[in-house]
């Protein structure tokens, strides 16, 4: 889990007065902040490290100042945050066999994204989807649709995971790999956005990723509803709101690489 790996990486243990087992992993909340050094007032962690073997939610009220500094501010260090490029793949592109509205300018800036990670070192994992589930009609095993498209073709030092369900972690080996290189922190980009990206966002926030969906570098498709057509704009709009603020920071590519580094 992130909250542990982080701590095996700095080397970090509870300060005094801490009533919980465990290292200690922050995230900001709405538990109020220091004005002068953005920290929370009192420590909002999540969950301890075996504070509750039942799955429940343990909180420190050890003050801020007590705790190692480095890990309050919003800028984690920058090799805990990765880029996850999940399914753009050709059947998704112009003669593809699900072509998506916008999917060449939402790999553009997947894209840009993915040159900057490069550039600054940080990790950069691949999710291609290969569809098992009968009946299906693309992304079939073998299939020149099903390979990731030459926008953001993997170097062969990158990991790609394969998945065969909308959730990029379930039967995968993505957390493992995440946790091997110490990844807290998600940048989330691809298609579609009502599915594999909603999945996998969800996923990642209730593993206690910290999620950062880059909105223009999505792309969904319309769906019907009740005799109702829904475009696909209307739909990635509707999925990218809901992410918004619980489960995720949902931000344009441009917005997020003006930010200052990491």
């Amino acid at each position: 889990m992130p909250d542990v790996k982080i701590n095996e990486v700095l080397g970090l243990q509870p300060p005094a007065g801490c009533s919980l087992p465990g290292p200690v992993r922050h995230e900001r909340s709405d538990a109020g902040y220091d004005d002068a050094t953005g920290a929370p007032a009192v420590c909002p962690n999540r969950r301890h490290a075996g504070s509750d073997e039942k799955g429940g939610t343990a909180r420190c009220n050890v003050p801020a100042s007590s705790h190692p500094s480095s890990l309050f501010a919003d800028n984690l260090l920058s090799m805990t945050e990765a880029l996850l490029l999940v399914d753009v793949q050709n059947d998704y592109f112009p003669g593809g066999e699900k072509e998506l509205p916008g999917m060449d300018a939402a790999a553009a800036n997947a894209a840009g994204l993915l040159a900057a990670f490069r550039e600054s070192g940080r990790p950069v994992f691949f999710v291609r989807h290969v569809a098992t589930r009968p009946g299906a009609t693309f992304f079939l095993p073998g299939t020149p649709g099903a390979e990731i498209h030459g926008s953001v073709r993997p170097l062969p030092r990158e990991r790609v995971v394969e998945k065969n369900r909308p959730n990029s972690f379930l039967g995968t080996d993505l957390a493992a790999l995440l946790a091997a290189e110490g990844v807290t922190d998600l940048v989330i980009c691809g298609a579609m956005s009502q599915m594999c990206i909603d999945a996998t966002t969800r996923a990642a926030r209730d593993l206690g990723y910290a999620c950062t969906v880059i909105a223009d570098a999505c792309a969904a498709c319309g769906l019907t509803f009740g005799g109702v057509a829904v475009p696909a704009g209307m739909v990635h709009a509707s999925f990218m709101a809901a992410l918004d603020g619980t489960y995720a920071r949902v931000t344009t590519a441009g917005e997020y690489l003006r930010r200052p580094a990491r």
